[in-house]
């Protein structure tokens, strides 16, 4: 911070020597450079990038401070020096205050998960209710959840055997679900294979209805909500040959 600092405090010495607006100018030389180097050195996305860029920003803040008072000679014992010394604080608040409300809510979210436990799956197949077997996942900003979203077809002439954890279904008839525990709505989607290609499919009102005449393969569906809760699982479709 001192070999960026001291080059700065010179550069603002100079250059609020050739203009009236002294401390407004020597603000923005302190604190400008010092964003655009965090940013330059933290190459992340914007909410991780935050903190980072305000320690640049609080320690900008501290020499533009220091300047102020060894170098532009402000009065100590006016009222308006004390704004003055909660210049760092505000930098300090402005920078990092949005990463402890985004911890605090994270660590909220997670109390809250912990108590209600993940959703369950239901599905009301051919007008029966069964347990759906599904893989779950939740990460603070769900990004961090290993998930694909491929179906897998089932080769003429397998058969099902093996699969006994999969409930199947033949299209055209709709697939209902039910996510017990949850929070709201899921974003929910359907991944299947059609006339050779990969489909994706937005689930309305919780029914999936696949087309007729697709081939035997693992659907894949995936609810996504907006606490970052993750589950994923299997639809079987197979029609006897």
């Amino acid at each position: 911070m001192l070999l960026i600092g001291a080059p700065v405090n010179f550069l603002a010495g100079v250059i609020t020597g050739i203009t009236k607006y002294t401390h407004v100018a020597n603000f923005l030389i302190h604190l400008v450079p010092a964003i655009l180097i965090g940013l330059f050195m933290f190459s992340w996305s914007w909410p991780d990038l935050l903190p980072f860029v305000g320690m640049f920003a609080v320690s900008a803040s501290v020499f533009f401070v220091v300047d102020e008072i060894i170098y532009h000679k402000v009065n100590l014992k006016s009222h308006k020096v004390k704004l003055l010394f909660t210049i760092p604080l505000i930098a300090y608040f402005t920078f990092m205050g949005p990463t402890y409300i985004n911890t605090l809510e994270n660590k909220i979210t997670s109390a809250q998960i912990d108590k209600k436990g993940p959703p369950v799956v239901k599905a009301t197949i051919n007008g029966q209710e069964v347990g759906i077997r599904s893989t779950y996942c939740w990460t603070s900003d769900g990004d961090g959840c290993a998930y694909d979203k491929e179906p897998y077809l089932i080769p003429p002439g397998r058969g099902i055997e093996g699969l006994e954890d999969i409930h199947f279904t033949e299209p055209p008839s709709p697939i209902s679900f039910d996510f017990k525990k949850s929070v709201g709505e899921p974003e929910f989607y359907a991944y299947y294979f059609q006339d050779g290609e990969k489909k994706e499919v937005k689930i309305q009102n919780s029914t999936l209805e696949l087309p007729e005449g697709i081939p035997n393969q693992l659907v894949r569906l995936l609810a996504k909500w907006d606490n970052h809760e993750r589950v994923w699982f299997y639809i079987g479709v197979f029609t006897e040959e």
